[in-house]
């Protein structure tokens, strides 16, 4: 049996990929998006890892480094500005707003206020979370114990840990990468591509205002690098 660690960042199609394992794999052997929260010290253990065939969460790499020797990995990532855009548009569901500060955060600053918003919550879900999800943790206390390292040390870690994924997939490849986790898990193939958790009023780069876009570029430079290199090298 195949074990997979599904790197799940927010706002990646992750919600549809776990919709299709769950059509062939029993819940109770999936572990999905904040259940690793509810573990002593937010640590999967081996010994919980293997009641799971499906190991899926909003955790970083360095929760899970541990398991990857005996797995497949897979990831997803999105282009980072309609990533954030989505993002912001999901927070905005009153059932958000009632379980996560971020949310609130979202739905009282606005759009343009949160895009220049330095609170905790906010630059968790905001600045560069694909690729300090990757390289550690995005959780903003993780990310002052590594306060000291330079962008360069961040790209250079997300690239290292990256080589430990059998999938890196992309949402614009979704319905093909979504396949491609089918056969790592020896699964069917999907009939129909599952798509969950959209917004219904999706915003783009080009509705933003040029200060906007441009404060909201900067915050994501990091993120925008490692997907366009993920692209360029899916394009070869």
């Amino acid at each position: 049996m195949t074990q997979l660690v599904f790197l799940h960042i927010a706002k990646t199609a992750g919600t549809s990929v776990l919709r299709y394992l769950s059509s062939h794999i029993p819940t109770g052997q999936i572990m999905s998006h904040g259940d690793f929260l509810h573990l002593p010290g937010q640590y999967i253990g081996q010994e919980v890892a293997a009641r799971y065939r499906v190991i899926s969460g909003h955790f970083g790499y360095d929760q899970v480094r541990h398991l990857l020797n005996s797995s497949r990995a897979v990831t997803f990532l999105r282009d980072p500005v309609e990533r954030v855009l989505s993002f912001h548009q999901f927070c905005l569901h009153p059932n958000m707003q009632k379980r996560f500060p971020v949310a609130r955060a979202a739905a009282h600053l606005g759009l343009d206020e949160f895009v220049q918003s330095t609170l905790p919550e906010v630059v968790e879900a905001l600045d560069n979370q694909q690729t300090w999800q990757i390289a550690s943790t995005y959780w903003y206390r993780d990310r002052q114990k590594h306060r000291h390292w330079s962008d360069q040390n961040l790209m250079d870690a997300a690239t290292e840990n990256l080589a430990a994924f059998s999938l890196v997939g992309l949402t614009e490849y979704f319905a093909e990468d979504l396949r491609r986790i089918g056969e790592l898990c020896d699964l069917p193939a999907p009939h129909i591509v599952p798509h969950n958790l959209r917004s219904p009023t999706r915003l783009s780069s080009t509705d933003l205002k040029p200060a906007t876009l441009s404060t909201l570029r900067e915050r994501l430079a990091l993120d925008m690098a490692l997907y366009k290199r993920i692209r360029s090298e899916r394009a070869k």
